[in-house]
C-alpha cells in the first residue's frame, strides 16, 4: 500500500506509538497484538483522495464501557483505566 498522506507527522507518530505501546503494554506475555492499515473512501475522492484508517487490536484486559464513553470525548491529554 504506497499513500502520501497529508496531516501532522509528528501527531500521527504520536498516536500510533502510543496506543500500539498501551496495546503491548496491557497485553500479556502469549498474547496478541495486531495492526491493521486500511485505504477507504473519503469524500473528496473525486480528487483522488483517500482516507486512511490504523486499526490496533489486542487480547489485553481492554476498557470498560465508562472509560471508552470517556475516550470517545476526545479531549486532548485525558486518561481513562488504571493502568498497571
Amino acid at each position: 500500500l504506497a499513500l502520501t498522506v497529508l496531516g501532522d507527522q509528528v501527531r500521527l507518530q504520536q498516536c500510533l506509538n502510543n496506543v500500539v505501546s498501551n496495546a503491548l503494554k496491557f497485553t500479556d506475555s502469549g498474547g496478541t497484538v495486531s495492526l491493521r492499515l486500511a485505504a477507504e473512501e473519503h469524500p473528496d475522492s473525486a480528487q483522488g483522495w483517500r482516507r486512511v484508517r490504523f486499526e490496533v487490536t489486542d487480547s489485553g484486559p481492554g476498557l470498560t464501557a465508562e472509560e471508552l464513553q470517556e475516550l470517545r470525548k476526545g479531549e486532548v491529554f485525558s486518561q481513562v483505566g488504571t493502568g498497571q
